[in-house]
C-alpha cells in the first residue's frame, strides 16, 4: 500500500509539473504574440496619381485583380515570427496599434529593342511592401521593403512579339512560370513577408538621398529606360533601395525625386479606394553618383571577343544635418564574352551587372569584409584603414535602422 501510495503521489505530482510547464508555455506563447506587433492586410495598390495609372501601368491593370486574390489566399497562410499579419476586417485599430500592410507597385516598363535582327522583350516591375499607421490622421509610413527580380529578357528571332505575347510576359513576371522565372513577383511577395521584421517604430529610418548620373552613362541605359533622367535617377534609386533592404534588413523610406514630395498617393486595387500616405524625413541618406561606365578587351580569337565590362560610382552616407559618415568612389565588373558574329549586344544589361555587383560588394563588407574587396578597390596602408572605419560607422547606422 505504501508503494502504492508513494506511486500516487509521484504521478500527480508528475501531472502538476507537466501542467505547470503547459501553463508556462502557453502564457509565454501569448506573451509573445501580444508582444508582437499587429498588422492588417490592406491588399495590393499602385503608387502614383489616379489619372496617371493607366499611363504607369498599362500593362500590368489586366492582372490586378487576380494579383489582389493570390495574396489574400496566401496571406491567409503566413505566420511570421516578427509579427501579427491579420487578414479579416476583426482586427483592433487601436492608437499606436494600428499598423497596415499593402503591397505597392512602383513601376512598369515593357521594352521592345532590335539588336542584330533578332528582338528583345524586357519585362521589369517593381514594388514595395509599405507599411503605415491606420490610425495616424497623416497616414505616416512606418516601415517600407522595396521588392524587384530584375529585368527578364525574352528573345524572338523571327519577328517582333506580338502584343499577346508581351502580356503573357507581364502575367509570367507577376505569377511565374516563365522559362528564366520560376516564382514571380507575388511569390517573391509573399516570401517576404513571411520573413521582414516589422516594428511598431524604429530607432532611425534610411533613405535613398541625390541621384546623379553621368552622360555617358545615361546614353548607355537610354535604349531601355528612355531619355528622361529622371526616371533612370528613379530605376537607379529603385535598384539601390532594394539590395540595401534586401542584403541589410533595413526599411528603405521610398524614393522621391523631388526632396519636397513628403507624401504618396495610393490607388488601392479591391476596395478601389486612394489613400495619400506620409514620408518621414530620413535620419539618414544613402547617396549615388553614378561616374561612368567602361569596356576593355582582354582576350580575342577568331570566333569571340572577351571584355570586362566595368561601373564606377561614388556611394556616400550622410545624417539629417549634412554631415558625411562615409563617402567613397568605387569600382567593379563583369566579363562578357562576345561572338564576332554579334552585330550588336545589349551594353546596358551588362553594366546593369557590374553596377548591381558593385553596390551588393559594398554592402557585403558591413557584415564581412573581403580582402579581395580591398585590394579591387586599391585601399592599402591608411586609406585602408580609413575606409574600414567607414565601413564601421555604416554598419553602426544601419543597426539603428533595423
Amino acid at each position: 500500500m505504501r508503494s502504492e501510495a508513494k506511486a500516487w503521489i509521484l504521478g500527480v505530482t508528475l501531472l502538476v509539473l507537466l501542467l505547470g510547464a503547459c501553463t508556462s508555455t502557453a502564457q509565454s506563447q501569448q506573451q509573445s504574440s501580444l508582444d508582437r506587433p499587429l498588422v492588417a492586410w490592406a491588399g495590393l495598390s499602385l503608387s502614383g496619381a489616379d489619372n496617371k495609372l493607366a499611363v504607369l501601368y498599362p500593362r500590368s491593370q489586366a492582372y490586378l485583380e487576380r494579383a489582389n486574390r493570390q495574396l489574400y489566399q496566401q496571406a491567409q497562410t503566413l505566420s511570421p515570427p516578427h509579427y501579427v499579419l491579420v487578414t479579416d476586417d476583426k482586427v483592433d485599430l487601436r492608437k499606436g496599434n494600428s499598423l497596415a500592410l499593402t503591397l505597392a507597385l512602383d513601376s512598369e516598363t515593357v521594352v521592345v529593342r532590335q539588336l542584330a535582327g533578332l528582338y528583345q522583350a524586357v519585362v521589369e516591375i517593381s514594388a514595395t511592401l509599405l507599411v503605415y499607421d491606420v490610425d495616424s490622421e497623416e497616414k505616416a509610413v512606418v516601415a517600407s521593403f522595396p521588392l524587384g527580380l530584375g529585368p527578364y529578357v525574352e528573345t524572338y528571332e523571327r519577328s517582333r512579339p506580338t502584343e499577346k505575347q508581351l502580356s503573357q510576359l507581364v502575367e509570367g513576371y507577376f505569377f511565374g512560370g516563365l522559362s528564366n522565372l520560376e516564382t514571380g513577383l507575388i511569390g517573391l511577395a509573399v516570401n517576404t513577408m513571411q520573413t521582414i521584421d516589422i516594428k511598431y517604430r524604429y530607432a532611425a529610418k534610411i533613405g535613398i538621398g541625390n541621384v546623379a548620373i553621368d552622360s555617358g552613362a545615361a546614353a548607355i541605359m537610354a535604349p531601355t529606360l528612355g531619355d528622361d533622367k529622371v526616371l533612370m535617377q528613379s530605376y537607379l534609386a529603385r535598384q539601390t533601395a532594394r539590395l540595401l533592404s534586401n542584403q541589410q534588413q533595413v526599411s528603405v523610406i521610398p524614393y522621391q525625386v523631388d526632396n519636397a514630395v513628403t507624401q504618396m498617393t495610393l490607388r488601392f486595387t479591391g476596395k478601389k479606394t486612394t489613400l495619400l500616405l506620409a514620408l518621414p524625413e530620413p535620419d539618414y541618406q544613402l547617396n549615388i553618383n553614378l561616374e561612368r561606365f567602361a569596356r576593355k578587351l582582354t582576350e580575342k580569337n577568331k570566333h569571340a571577343e572577351l571584355y570586362i565590362y566595368a561601373a564606377r560610382a561614388t556611394l556616400s552616407l550622410e545624417d539629417d544635418f549634412g554631415d558625411q559618415i562615409f563617402e567613397e568612389s568605387l569600382k567593379d565588373y563583369v566579363h562578357k564574352k562576345v561572338l564576332l558574329s554579334q552585330q550588336q549586344i545589349d551594353e546596358w544589361a551588362v553594366y546593369q551587372g557590374a553596377l548591381e555587383n558593385l553596390t551588393s560588394g559594398f554592402l557585403q563588407q558591413l557584415s564581412q569584409p573581403q580582402e579581395d574587396w580591398f585590394k579591387l578597390q586599391g585601399f592599402s596602408g591608411d586609406k585602408r584603414k580609413q575606409v574600414q572605419s567607414g565601413l564601421l560607422a555604416v554598419a553602426d547606422v544601419l543597426e539603428q535602422c533595423r
